[in-house]
This record gives C-alpha cells, structure tokens and sequence, in this order.
C-alpha cells in the first residue's frame, strides 16, 4: 500500500484554478475497507484493501472521458474530500464559442504555493455538495457534469471545470449490481458516495513524494488495449525512447532515466 499510514491532507484541483479541493485522509486504522473488496473485510489483515487506493481503470467510458487510454485515480471516500468552486464570470462566459485565455492560480509546485490562494477563494464545503449536479452548492460556479454510462445523477457523475475543461472527479454511489454482486460487495459503513480523483489534478509536490500514488490496481482488465496490457505486465516497448523536453531529437541518457525532476 504506497500511501502511508500517518494522516495527511492533499491538495489539488483544475489546471486554471477555479476548481480546488482537499482529502483529508486519516490514519490507517481509521480507513475504511473497499466496497468491492468482498463482504467480510479483515482489517487485521494487511492485505485488506482500504480506501483511499489508487487504480487505473481501463473501461471504454473512462478512456472516452479521460481523453487518456486510461483514467488513474484516488478513489475516496466521499466525506474525505471539500470543494472550492469560484464564481462563474458572466464576461469570460457571455460567449462560449470565445476562448478563455489565463489560469486564475498558477499550478502549485510546493505546499506553501498550495495554501496561498486559499484566503481569496470561496470555503471549502464537502464534495457531495458541490460535485454533484442541482444542489447548492455547484451553482453560478464553474462547475459542470456530464453523465455517461450511468444517466441517473445522484448515481453517478464526472465534474469538469468550465473554464479549462479539466475533469476533477467521478462521484458515484457504489451498488452491488455494479461490481459482481453481494459476494464481492461490501456496503460502507457510515458514509456513501465515492469520488474518483484523476491522479494528474492533484498538486504536483503530492504526487511525486516516492510511490505514494504508484497504481494499486488495475481496473477492468477485460477493456484494456493490448498494447496498454503489453505494457503494464511487461513495461514499455525496448524502442521507446525518453525525451527531457519536447524535442524527439534529444534523448536522455540512460544514466539519467530515473534522475529526480529538477
């Protein structure tokens, strides 16, 4: 289990800003077990999966949603998480054929970066009122929601920023039906709703703390591409080549390859 057993809060949001959140995660004893991990959890068993885990999952409705071959994720318990969502400005949203031009916040590289916008922004509220469609909160802000495979909203919902077109999660009520029946389900315990975090929205001195957000799961599996199955069981093809920029010209040397960013 890459991420570690102390609590810690993580920090992320859209690439121009106007959507931001925080998932306060607590100690590891106090996470709940998956709700498709089977109906007898042992949580003395440290093989058990908790929540929060990251996954890939490789079904054709991410792959379409994502833009990616596959959507990687936090999945999180929903009362984990609080959403800042700006306004809507009417001048950048009288035209919508216009392009919007400018992030409101740049993207934080440290966790200082992280907190400052915070003392200009709207308050963080809990992500079930706001990452949903038709409640309070998501209203006059820039967020929207698209429903896909699951046309019923309080179901489930993928939340895009308006302004920039990033997704920010996948909010969704799991259901036995869903993942195989009651003999894989296990029905959360006091809470409801999941929030899938595309792991890219997440600020970037979170994501690169060693293999804290490495993939604990790979997600439909019967989906997947064959080059993208090719590729997980065996890594990439010998002829990939690396790149420090974007020049395909300039390779990296191989001592180099796993070299921290600078």
């Amino acid at each position: 289990m890459p991420l570690p057993p102390h609590a810690f809060t993580i920090t992320g949001g859209c690439n121009c800003g106007a959507i931001r959140y925080r998932i306060a995660i607590p100690p590891l004893e106090e996470r709940p077990p998956s709700y498709a991990g089977g109906p007898n959890p042992n949580l003395a068993d440290p093989q058990t999966v908790r929540l929060p885990h990251t996954a890939a999952c490789h079904c054709n409705d991410c792959r379409s949603a994502t833009g990616n071959t596959t959507m990687e994720f936090l999945a999180v318990p929903a009362p984990y998480m609080t959403v800042s969502a700006l306004p809507r400005s009417e001048s950048e949203d009288s035209d919508p054929s216009r392009g919007i031009t400018g992030r409101i916040f740049d993207r934080p590289l440290t966790e200082s970066e992280a907190q400052a916008p915070d003392a200009d922004r709207p308050a963080y509220i809990p992500a079930r009122d706001v990452l949903r469609p038709a409640i309070p909160g998501s209203r006059d802000t820039w967020l929207r929601f698209f429903h896909s495979y699951m046309c019923d909203p309080d179901v489930a919902s993928r939340a895009f920023c308006a302004r920039c077109g990033c997704q920010v999660g996948m909010h969704f009520l799991p259901r036995p039906e869903y993942f195989g029946g009651d003999e894989v389900f296990c029905q959360p315990d006091g809470w409801e709703g999941v929030v899938d975090v595309p792991l890219g929205t997440i600020d970037r001195h979170w994501l690169d703390r060693e293999d804290w957000f490495a993939i604990d799961h790979e997600l439909t599996w019967k989906e997947a591409l064959q080059w993208c199955k090719r590729d997980s069981v065996r890594g990439r093809a010998q002829s990939t080549r690396r790149h420090p920029d974007g020049a395909v010209a300039v390779t990296v040397a191989e001592a180099d390859l796993l070299a921290p960013a600078k």
